[in-house]
């Protein structure tokens, strides 16, 4: 698969999933997903994070994670959208 059709197939998934998330009501946002300890707004928010990511800003996120590579998607992800309602996350992986 070329790079164009690649990045065809994700911005289709990811508008897809921006979708779905639009239709979710208040307490889907809150169920418990499959990742231990994080809810469907949880992992939501991470996912937004390639859209927004720099480099450095990742390796900022590691340092503030303590080196703990897996928990600095939580740490960068949430604290950048905390708060944020389940339609400003949505718009973000839709891209609008």
């Amino acid at each position: 698969m070329d790079r164009d059709k690649t990045f065809s197939w994700l911005k289709a998934e990811r508008l897809s999933l921006a979708d779905f998330l639009d239709d979710l009501g208040a307490h889907e946002w809150e169920t418990d997903s499959l990742c231990p300890g994080w809810t469907v707004h949880d992992v939501a928010a991470h996912l937004t994070m390639s859209t927004r990511s720099t480099l450095l800003g990742t390796i900022g996120g590691v340092i503030r994670a303590r080196g703990d590579f897996l928990a600095t998607g939580r740490v960068s992800g949430l604290a950048a959208l905390s708060g944020s309602g389940a339609q400003r996350i949505a718009a973000r992986l839709g891209g609008r």
